[in-house]
């Protein structure tokens, strides 16, 4: 398998689910979900290098999955494959930032190809990196002063998020909710975790701003 690429496939169809596994297997690692709560539990299972969403999930819509995908600031990216696709949702879905669309029945090749353009952007964006320090992000380890410190998944989350927008001021119910989603956490869980960041590292310490009123805002 290709760098060990696991891909997941949300589709309501079972059928369609087994024969695309059958017909990926041999290059990629294929997880399956029909919906809106299995595919959350993959997610919270496995790591997921990309995803194959169907628009038309039955009682679901692949576009209202989409935006709570879009929750998580370091989510796979999504391929949608769609059916009934037209300008009107092909704008709505460029804006919720998929990584590509493809016409359903959609021919194995293109499936082959798009997959390998998400392989490629896998290995270019793994890392991130700052002048003082460099993140590693799906193996969660920071590189600072010659040492590798690792960071939780809920960390890492938050740091992406902050380098993702660096310069842009985050407010504090958009921080939690970009990382959390609907989940009740405690008042106090965001505060504990970035206190441990600033602690583990101390170049995210010093370019981390608190907005009074509004939220934070990393400068670098």
């Amino acid at each position: 398998m290709l760098d060990n690429l696991n891909v997941l496939a949300i589709d309501d169809d079972l059928n369609y689910l087994r024969s695309l596994k059958t017909a990926l297997s041999g290059q990629y690692n294929v997880l399956t979900a029909t919906g809106l709560a299995s595919a959350q539990e993959v997610l919270n299972t496995s790591a997921v290098h990309a995803i194959l969403l169907d628009l038309d999930l039955g009682t679901e819509t692949g576009t209202s999955l989409l935006r709570v995908l879009n929750e998580n600031p370091s989510r796979a990216p999504v391929i949608v494959i769609s059916g009934h696709l037209n300008i009107a949702n092909a704008v709505e879905l460029l804006n919720l930032q998929i990584f590509g669309f493809l016409e359903k029945p959609a021919r194995l090749a293109d499936i082959l190809s798009i997959l390998e353009k998400c392989r490629k952007q896998r290995i270019q964006s793994e890392v991130l990196r700052e002048p003082q320090f460099t993140l590693h992000i799906s193996k969660r380890l920071v590189e600072y002063n010659d040492e590798q410190l690792t960071l939780t998944q809920t960390q890492t989350d938050i740091v992406c998020l902050f380098l993702n927008k660096k310069g842009l001021p985050i407010q504090r119910e958009e921080l939690i909710k970009s990382i959390w989603g609907d989940r009740h956490v405690s008042r106090n869980a965001l505060d504990t975790h970035l206190l441990n960041i600033k602690n583990k590292l101390p170049p995210f310490r010093d370019g981390l701003k608190l907005i009074h009123g509004l939220g934070y805002c990393y400068e670098g």
